[in-house]
């Protein structure tokens, strides 16, 4: 979902317990990790994710 004045919020599911990864790339290439999060109830939350070297907003997730 788009929040006033740019920002995101979202949710991703995921193994309870386990660690992920939320990755943005400034260039789709390169990815760069954005946080960290463990999925203490199998979903995680993020939320105003605006960064001006990230134009695109592309997102993954990955798992540790």
């Amino acid at each position: 979902m788009q929040l006033p004045g740019g920002g995101l919020s979202f949710q991703l599911r995921g193994l309870t317990g386990r660690s992920y990864v939320l990755q943005a790339p400034t260039d789709l290439h390169q990815w760069t990790n954005l946080r960290t999060n463990v999925a203490m109830t199998g979903t995680l939350n993020f939320t105003n994710l605006i960064d001006a070297a990230f134009p695109h907003r592309f997102f993954r997730l990955k798992s540790e």
